[in-house]
């Protein structure tokens, strides 16, 4: 039983992990998307950098 709810906490800590690496992710496209809109020479740059 105690195994049960280890593996349990682990995948607990991976899915926050996930959550908030996605939650990263996303809040840096949009400031990439705010700053395009404000200098539309800079989209070449933005997009090097997103890979």
């Amino acid at each position: 039983m105690e195994q049960a709810n280890t593996i349990c906490y682990e995948e607990m800590k991976l899915f926050i992990m996930q959550a908030s690496y996605k939650i990263e992710v996303d809040m840096l496209n949009q400031q990439i998307l705010v700053l395009q809109q404000k200098e539309p020479q800079s989209k070449a740059g933005a997009k090097e950098l997103q890979g």
